[in-house]
């Protein structure tokens, strides 16, 4: 058995949650607008509790909606982003992988700070003698 849907499945559940996010935000939208109406006009303050129900439907409205409609988005970004992505890489990849090259090579030539084991002054690491002390250095 299959862990991912075929393509059908896939695209019978997209509809599905699109339908569904849309049809939800319409009514929590409605009942949003419709608690504090039908309160006023009925004269019964009770009623003024569905506009509550609006923003409870707001959510799973705005998630089944996205989920439905997300697979769209993501190709429409690829389209629209991948060409630039493209053009930039081939116009700064080469510069920048190059500095970042030359700041690696700096940082491995870079000399050990190395300090006299008689006096404590910091030395080259090439050097024979201690240019503070004068001893001999191993």
């Amino acid at each position: 058995m299959s862990v991912l849907m075929e393509e059908k499945e896939f695209k019978k559940k997209e509809k599905k949650f699109t339908i569904l996010g849309v049809l939800l935000l319409i009514l929590g939208f409605g009942c949003f607008i419709a608690g504090p109406v039908v309160a006023i006009t009925t004269n019964k303050p009770y009623l003024f509790v569905i506009s509550f129900a609006g923003p409870l439907m707001f959510v799973p409205g705005f998630i089944l909606l996205s989920l439905g409609t997300s697979r769209k988005m993501v190709a429409y970004q690829a389209q629209a982003v991948g060409p630039v992505s493209v053009e930039a890489s081939q116009k700064y990849g080469r510069k920048v992988a190059k500095e970042m090259a030359a700041g690696a090579m700096e940082g491995l030539n870079e000399e050990k700070q190395i300090f006299c084991k008689y006096c404590g002054q910091e030395i080259d690491s090439d050097s024979d003698f201690c240019k503070y002390c004068g001893k001999k250095l191993n």
